[in-house]
């Protein structure tokens, strides 16, 4: 008879469940910064900053609502967007750092891709459950 596996608590399926829609939101806004980024440059003649610029955004408010309507079941509010808006700012400073690190300690770059695709991830979670959208009322 075969052991079974033990259940986990309710919280841990609960955040496990959040953090996989988290990922997949990640997941829909690296496609959507890049169609936008790829499609501007080419229809429009932008530069690469003009390209990437327009995608971020693109992506970031797109990132935002389905966080905030899915992850996180929390209302859209601009409180929570300026808060969504300040961890991505703090998260291209810690991917600088990190990256900075890796060529600082002469590491192959490919290796600071890795560390930040191993890192970020979870601190973005972190950082937009814990503040982003703590402070707003569920939408159960």
């Amino acid at each position: 008879m075969p052991i079974p596996l033990p259940v986990l608590p309710i919280k841990l399926r609960n955040l496990a469940k959040q953090f996989s829609r988290f990922a997949t939101v990640g997941v829909l806004a690296t496609l959507l910064h890049s169609l936008v980024a790829l499609t501007t440059i080419r229809l429009f003649e932008f530069s690469g900053t003009e390209a990437n610029v327009s995608a971020f955004l693109s992506a970031t408010l797109v990132s935002y609502t389905l966080n905030s309507l899915w992850s996180f079941e929390s209302r859209i509010h601009w409180h929570s967007l300026a808060r969504f808006f300040v961890v991505g700012l703090l998260n291209l400073g810690m991917i600088v750092l990190l990256s900075q690190l890796n060529d600082h300690l002469g590491l192959p770059p490919e290796t600071s891709v890795l560390l930040v695709i191993m890192t970020m991830p979870m601190i973005n979670f972190s950082l937009h459950k814990v503040w982003t959208f703590k402070s707003h009322q569920s939408l159960r």
